[in-house]
């Protein structure tokens, strides 16, 4: 089996109560994803997290028109 983990986002912003960008239940989210990599953890071929990040030169800020 080729098993492999996307993780989006899991940042202290989004996922922590006290984060400016918390998303209600993202933190319970991550400990049942930690419990779940945990337990197949000698399956998992490899684990992707993306990061949402923002460059001041960004498509959707006003410098870039």
């Amino acid at each position: 089996m080729n098993l492999h983990f996307l993780i989006i986002d899991p940042q202290n912003d989004f996922a922590n109560p006290k984060g400016s960008l918390f998303v209600p239940g993202a933190d319970k989210d991550l400990e049942r994803l930690v419990i779940l990599l945990k337990r197949h953890l000698t399956q998992v071929n490899a684990i992707h997290v993306t990061l949402d990040t923002h460059h001041w030169v960004d498509i959707a800020h006003p410098i870039f028109g």
